[in-house]
C-alpha cells in the first residue's frame, strides 16, 4: 500500500498546540489533552496510508491543493495532503 507524505502548516501546528495547552491548563484535564493528541496522531497516521477516508475541505481552492478535513472529537482539523509515494 502506498504511503503519502502529510504536512501540517506552522499555523495549524500552533493552533493544535494552543488547543492542547488550553485543555490541559484552563480546563484542568491533562488526560483529555493527552487523549486528544493521541487521537490526532493516530488520525494522521491513518491519513498517510488511506487519505480518501477523509473528505476534502469545502473550499474549492484548498480542496484543489489537497486539504482534507480531519474530524477530532468536537472540532474539525484540516491538514494538507501531499500525494507522493
Amino acid at each position: 500500500m502506498a504511503q503519502y507524505k502529510i504536512y501540517i502548516s506552522e499555523p495549524a501546528e500552533k493552533d493544535l498546540i494552543d488547543i492542547i495547552r488550553y485543555i490541559k491548563s484552563q480546563l484542568s484535564t491533562p488526560i483529555s489533552a493527552f487523549n486528544l493528541m493521541s487521537l490526532f496522531e493516530e488520525t494522521m497516521m491513518g491519513l498517510s496510508s488511506l487519505p480518501q477516508r477523509h473528505p476534502l475541505v469545502t473550499d474549492e481552492r484548498l480542496a484543489g491543493m489537497g486539504f482534507r478535513i480531519l474530524p477530532l472529537k468536537n472540532c474539525n482539523y484540516s491538514a494538507r495532503l501531499i500525494l507522493s509515494v
